[in-house]
């Protein structure tokens, strides 16, 4: 049912761009430790659809990954996120869905304090 609602909002919002504004906290170890990796497979492990993570260039700043779901329905994401500086970090994934169409996302963020209290992680 979830799936479902989700679903029926991603396709109310297709062609339009959509911006959202959150905060989240992530470190230098969640980068240099694969937090983010294992992040994605632990959400993986909540659905039915069991996703392959093959990680394409790793270093101390970038990540390069892409993210095979065999579905139903399935998906192919490519996903880049780099500490472009110490203070700010980028993301760009792109989503093809068998079927569906694709989707662009772009992710940025910046410094905004010393430590991580009060926010997700």
């Amino acid at each position: 049912a979830q799936r479902a609602q989700m679903e029926q909002m991603i396709k109310s919002r297709e062609g339009k761009p959509h911006t959202m504004t959150t905060q989240s906290c992530i470190t230098k170890e969640d980068l240099s430790q694969d937090r983010i990796i294992k992040e994605m497979q632990d959400e993986d492990e909540d659905t039915a659809v069991q996703c392959k993570i093959k990680v394409l260039s790793k270093s101390s700043s970038k990540l390069v990954l892409d993210q095979l779901c065999p579905g139903p329905p399935s998906s192919t994401t490519h996903f880049t996120v780099e500490a472009k500086t110490t203070e700010s970090i980028v993301a760009v994934g792109e989503r093809s869905e068998g079927g569906s169409g694709k989707a662009h996302i772009d992710i940025k963020g910046k410094w905004l304090r010393a430590g991580c209290d009060g926010l997700e992680e």
